[in-house]
């Protein structure tokens, strides 16, 4: 025991220190957190960032330039962040002699505390994960370009790949866009609607202004400058396609395809025309390795709208680079030659018919287009000006300006400013716990299909989906609640990592925790996750853990709400193997009780248990409960067609109810507190009298070798079967004639419910939460918690069937109750 008892006080000291050391991310956190706390905020200092400090581009140098070069603005210090310093040498020299413009590289500690310390931080694209503006800074998100391909939540698959996209769109001031369709990306595609505290400004883009302002024969000249030689008397095409993998460390079949494609145009188009290839930079490195693009592929640092002022003809594909070139009413041709994958995969939001120029799928046909191209350009004139209407209506030249006048002087101007997002909803954000298949995942789904969303704007707040388990359930919550995650390592000190795990330990029960506890890191921490957004209601569903609640209790909510699915106090001290996988979760979460408003059980019964068992962590009027809904619409959904029931059940078992036998079902969770041992032992004794009998035992969980090795140990493994995890159960439950509850304790039972809408014989163990839900035996028979108690059921219903006919359950007038109890705890003080 001293020897276990020294091994945890090792791992709890060396552990925090180790990471520290030995793994960047968490040491960038760290010294982030710590600059956060100590430095002031200098309102003089403007930081930048592009393309995680690739270079010095895009909207952040249309305004840099613009502050750079405006007497205005002479006293401001302007830092940029470069992640490589050897390629960003010619940049860096270009800026020697201006005192007032300094480097740092990223992730440095100059680089940390320049974030946590400048009045101004812009990007156009995202900040790391581990950052969080501070109060008093200014967060300009610029974006980088209209979306042509999918974006955000609209993009097929994981929803979580957007997450540190919205995480750091939540936390911006202002967030440009240079058109209607860019706005609508923000507010739908993000689903930023109903939710974001900040301003989008629809005004221009600063980028587009270095395209219409720049001269072509200073882009000719630079481009000499770099080795690039240009002939003044041809025209310039470009070839400008974007990135399509999903492997950024991997990127060389991408760069050799491009320059395959690239020398064909080359070659074939002969000696009438100069051209550049401008390659997106997570293929630059690749690309530059190859000594035949030398003098054509454009480099890097390059601005590509200063670029584009000197291009006569783009060829590009689904880079957002040809809305931007819309300024120039030159020709552009689309060379798609993997549209119909490319759209399966990431799809488009324009139809290639409406684009304002041909499209080609061979790389041949842009050659034969070239010396067409004017007729080309006449014959795409009404798409192109089309648009120009929908895509560059506000650009002209000035769009820096505007936007440097509003932020820097509030000076509205001609600037289109959506001004908070607010739809008049109420904002709920809720944890739904692991989203596994179970009761409380069940239970969350059916709460989100039946919520009104017109009175309600709801965030989903969770881990990231690591399982197919998992996205299969988020994919069936309902498509008006945003999904948000958790991206990254929390941002606390050093210290303040040691003095959460030693909170996740013990709790905050006595004076050294209270003491302990990290308000500020906690607090710091959801500003992180959630930036400027403001919830009216905060609500652990799960119900199960502090590491979660943690993340919710600093938020300034109007209520506070904390779920209680069970007889919590039985769970924290339930044994499995030897374990009891919930007591530490469980005693934490019980210390902060009293930090919720409410505390919410399941059914009226399991909130008096709770309230009597956990009375000493908070007062008796936090209790409350709500009623699981249920939606009988997806119960019924499998019973519409009956065809052949190995196609129903989508081939997920094999095994038929036979119509000679007499099937009791259960359903749940193959753990301790469900009594499948008991059932099973008494489903025996039953065999033994009835051979017709049949048990069927659904559900996955821990005991499921050990509940195996009893039936075969009691010689009823041709009667008695677990079925594993059913996707979709209920056309095999109405094939049932009797379904069996045995357990020693639940919240609300989630399958009683579905039993009971199915119309089924029932048998439950008579404890709290199935009296309450069968309304004392009105709704099935209730039975001693015991083996006898249970075998003497099920025979009651073989021998005695007919006379233990329940009630008709209306789960109609149910379901519209139960939803009034979640509304009544919402409204209720």
């Amino acid at each position: 025991m001293k020897k276990k008892i020294f091994k945890k006080g090792a791992k709890f000291l060396v552990q925090p220190i180790g990471r520290y050391l030995l793994k960047e991310n968490h040491r960038l956190a760290c010294q982030y957190a710590g600059y956060y706390e100590r430095l002031g905020i200098n309102k003089r200092v403007i930081f930048y960032e592009c393309r995680d400090g690739a270079g010095i581009t895009d909207n952040p140098y249309a305004i840099f330039k613009y502050l750079l070069d405006h007497p205005d603005y002479q006293d401001f210090i302007h830092i940029w962040s470069f992640s490589d310093f050897a390629a960003a040498g010619p940049v860096i020299a270009k800026y020697r002699n201006r005192p007032n413009v300094k480097f740092v590289r990223r992730n440095s500690k100059s680089y940390l505390k320049a974030l946590a310390s400048s009045g101004y931080l812009i990007n156009n694209a995202t900040f790391q994960s581990f950052f969080s503006p501070k109060p008093g800074q200014i967060y300009i998100n610029t974006w980088h370009g209209t979306p042509l391909k999918r974006m955000g939540f609209d993009i097929p698959g994981n929803p979580a790949h957007s997450q540190n996209v919205v995480r750091n769109f939540l936390s911006a001031d202002y967030l440009l866009s240079p058109n209607p369709h860019t706005t609508k990306m923000y507010t739908d595609s993000y689903k930023l609607k109903g939710l974001y505290g900040g301003r989008i400004l629809e005004t221009g883009y600063p980028r587009i202004d270095l395209t219409i302002r720049t001269e072509a024969r200073k882009v000719r000249e630079e481009l000499g400058s770099l080795g690039l030689k240009l002939d003044p008397e041809k025209k310039t095409v470009l070839y400008a396609p974007t990135w399509k993998g999903e492997d950024v460390s991997h990127v060389e079949n991408d760069a050799e395809k491009i320059m395959e494609d690239f020398f064909v145009l080359v070659r074939e188009a002969g000696d009438a025309y100069n051209f550049l290839l401008k390659v997106h930079p997570y293929l630059y490195g690749e690309s530059a390795k190859l000594p035949a693009l030398r003098n054509r592929l454009v480099p890097d640092s390059f601005d590509t709208n200063e670029l584009l002022a000197g291009v006569d003809v783009l060829v590009t594909d689904y880079s957002s680079i040809f809305f931007d070139f819309l300024v120039t009413n030159r020709p552009i041709l689309f060379y798609v030659p993997d549209a119909e994958r490319y759209k399966e995969e990431r799809g488009c939001y324009f139809k290639f018919e409406e684009l304002p120029g041909p499209v080609f799928s061979h790389v041949r046909d842009v050659v034969k287009a070239l010396p067409q191209i004017g007729d080309l350009q006449e014959q795409y004139r009404e798409r192109y000006e089309a648009a120009k209407q929908a895509f560059v209506l506000y650009e002209d030249g000035n769009a820096t300006e505007r936007i440097i006048r509003f932020i820097f002087h509030g000076e509205t101007g001609d600037v289109k400013v959506l001004d908070h997002l607010n739809t008049g909803k109420e904002k709920i954000l809720i944890y739904p716990g692991g989203l596994k298949d179970n009761g409380i995942t069940s239970s969350f789904i059916n709460l989100m299909n039946n919520l009104d969303h017109s009175r309600y704007d709801v965030s989903c707040f969770s881990g990231y989906p690591r399982s197919q388990e998992v996205l299969k359930n988020i994919a069936k919550i309902h498509p008006a609640v945003r999904l948000l995650f958790k991206p990254g390592l929390p941002l606390y000190t050093l210290p303040e990592v040691y003095r959460d795990k030693w909170i996740h330990h013990f709790g905050k029960r006595g004076r050294l925790e209270q003491k302990l506890y990290p308000h500020r890191a906690y607090k710091r921490e959801h500003r992180r996750l959630f930036g400027r957004t403001a919830f009216d209601y905060v609500i652990d569903f799960s119900g199960y853990s502090l590491y979660w609640a943690k993340h919710l209790l600093p938020a300034e909510a109007k209520k506070k709400i904390c779920f209680m699915h069970n007889d919590l106090l039985s769970e924290s001290r339930k044994t499995i193997n030897g374990k009891m996988p919930h007591y530490i979760n469980l005693r934490g979460l019980f210390t902060v009780y009293n930090d919720f408003d409410k505390l919410v059980s399941v059914s009226k019964g399991t909130m008096e248990l709770n309230r009597e068992r956990l009375s000493k962590y908070a007062p008796m009027e936090k209790f409350y409960y709500v009623m699981n809904s249920i939606q009988p619409e997806r119960i019924f959904k499998m019973e519409e067609k009956r065809p052949q029931y190995q196609m129903e059940m989508g081939g997920e078992i094999t095994f038929i109810p036979e119509k000679d036998r007499y099937h009791f079902v259960n359903m749940g969770r193959l753990s301790p507190e469900k009594g499948q041992d008991r059932l099973i032992r008494a489903f025996a004794n039953v065999y033994a009298k009835h051979p017709v009998s049949r048990l069927l035992i659904l559900g996955q969980g821990p005991l499921k070798e050990e509940l195996q090795s009893l039936i075969d140990s009691l010689g009823i493994g041709d009667a008695a079967f677990l079925l594993g995890q059913i996707e979709h159960p209920f056309p095999l439950l109405r094939r049932c004639d009797c379904f069996v509850l045995s357990s020693h304790y639940e919240g609300q039972p989630m399958v009683l419910l579905e039993a009971m809408t199915l119309g089924m014989k029932i048998i439950a163990t008579d404890i709290v939460a199935n009296r309450t839900v069968l309304e004392g035996g009105k709704y099935g028979l209730l039975v001693e918690n015991s083996i006898n108690g249970l075998e003497k059921g099920m025979l009651a219903v073989l021998e005695r069937g007919g006379e233990l006919a329940s009630e008709p359950f209306d789960y109609r007038r149910y379901n519209k109750l139960a939803m009034e109890t979640f509304y009544n705890c919402l409204r209720e003080g």
